[in-house]
């Protein structure tokens, strides 16, 4: 085919795909959208159907993908719960908006998705499972509602659990039935995946089968496997892997009692529904790891991310984007300026048809606690990953052929120091253009801040 011919082929599918797109608004009620954001905590892409797994996990999420735009590499801006999802509600990079890490809050200077959506006049509502999102740390502003499920004590969360019963879902239910009438702002989080990786009985048995009954792991066991002082068999990491999964599939239900109680209320076609996660998860590929915090290799850097919009044609995008890219694509979708700097961009034109406009190089960065690691750096382009490593000395740098190389196994830094000094000498400009706007926060560290943190595993 001509060059000509491949340009006007490109220009025809463009047209067509914005021709979709107005059929589908001429269709729409003219009713504003609300806003549903989903964000399911500790969920790699790989362990979804959509995204190829070849495991029953994700039912429910894999029809919401056929029905929506499915971004199929997706990079996160931290592996860490706070700082990501700081900066999925500001669309700013975590040296941007001040939460470095877990106990860092969000600086009070900048401007939430929930902020702006309530200054437009909609009702606003966040259901919460991980009480590293307390609302001590900046992420409530904005929310008339801000539901914590750490209420509860652990004990309590435990044995609803066990009893596969999610009193998270069954608060938003209950917000969603009283709100119905209203425009919302509704986000809702659960953090089943995270480890130990302890999902209700039968669905450990669906994805363990007998070896679901063995032993409870604690996040004591994962640091002393990490550390070396424990050891675990082959057939105890692929039992592990599959609590993982059923955790996942727990998840995924309670994905799919919201959206059927938005189809309950009339309220499916009238929603816009953004699902993601706040970051991946290590399962053991790595160094004896389980977890997420000081690792940026692909299954903690990759997220899913499904947009539906119920005047986008269903699609699957390969181009690369952020977790930055969600917030004003969610704005544009609603119809809302804002003065507030964003810093990711708008998704619509990629889902329009426009190639150009996607991530040219991702930035990954994570600050986990001092004692555990020093503050690591990603960046990622579509086919290459540069990791610095902060050392006394400088940084040690781990570079990777993703095309090539998926697994992350082979450091070419040596081979190829072009490419990385290419990489790092990028990583040096934008972080010196990040940092002139940057603001800073202080550290909220208290004992009850402390224990949640060694509950999950983060500090000894």
């Amino acid at each position: 085919m001509s060059r000509y011919l491949s340009l006007r082929a490109a220009a025809l599918g463009v047209l067509l795909v914005a021709g979709l797109v107005a059929m589908h608004c001429a269709r729409r009620s003219p009713a504003p959208l609300n806003l549903l954001v989903i964000t399911i905590d500790t969920l790699r892409a790989d362990r979804l159907g959509c995204y190829g797994c070849d495991r029953p996990t994700t039912p429910h999420i894999d029809r919401l993908a056929g029905e929506g735009v499915q971004f199929t590499r997706v990079c996160c801006q931290a592996p860490l719960t706070l700082p990501s999802h700081c900066s999925i509600f500001t669309s700013r990079y975590t040296l941007s908006h001040g939460s470095l890490g877990h106990a860092y809050p969000l600086n009070e200077n900048v401007r939430t998705l929930a902020e702006i959506a309530r200054s437009r006049g909609m009702a606003t509502a966040a259901f919460v499972s991980n009480h590293v999102l307390d609302r001590g740390y900046g992420l409530a502003r904005g929310f008339d509602t801000y539901w914590e499920a750490h209420q509860y004590s652990l004990a309590a969360l435990k044995g609803l659990k066990k009893r596969s019963e999610d009193p998270t879902t069954d608060a938003a239910l209950r917000w969603l039935g009283e709100h119905r009438g209203e425009r919302f702002f509704l986000w809702v989080h659960w953090f089943h995946p995270h480890k130990p990786y302890d999902p209700p009985p039968d669905y450990a048995r669906r994805f363990a089968g007998q070896r679901a009954a063995g032993r409870e792991w604690t996040v004591k066991d994962f640091a002393a496997v990490w550390e070396g002082s424990m050891e675990i068999s082959a057939v105890e990491v692929e039992r592990l892997r599959a609590l993982y999964d059923g955790e996942v599939a727990f998840s995924d239900a309670q994905l799919g009692r919201l959206l059927e109680e938005l189809k309950n209320l009339g309220l499916y076609d009238r929603t816009l529904i953004v699902f993601t996660s706040d970051h991946g998860e290590v399962l053991y590929e790595h160094d004896r790891y389980f977890g997420h915090d000081i690792m940026l290799y692909e299954p903690c850097m990759l997220v899913p991310l499904v947009i539906r919009h119920p005047d986008w044609p269903p699609a699957r995008l390969a181009g690369l984007v952020q977790s930055i890219d969600i917030m004003p694509t969610a704005l544009s979708a609603l119809g809302i300026t804002t003065d507030a700097p964003l810093e990711g961009r708008d998704l619509t034109p990629l889902v329009l048809g426009d190639a150009d406009a996607t991530t040219q190089i991702a930035v990954t960065i994570s600050y986990p606690p001092r004692e555990k690691s020093l503050p690591k750096f990603g960046l990622r382009t579509e086919d290459w990953k540069l990791i610095l490593n902060e050392t006394a000395d400088g940084f040690e740098r781990e570079l990777y052929n993703l095309a090539q190389d998926p697994g992350e196994k082979v450091n070419l830094a040596a081979e190829d120091p072009e490419r990385a000094d290419a990489l790092q000498r990028y990583y040096a400009d934008w972080s010196e253009a990040v940092r002139a706007h940057a603001l800073t926060s202080e550290p909220r560290i208290d004992e009850e801040a402390l224990e949640n943190l060694r509950s999950l595993g983060y500090i000894q």
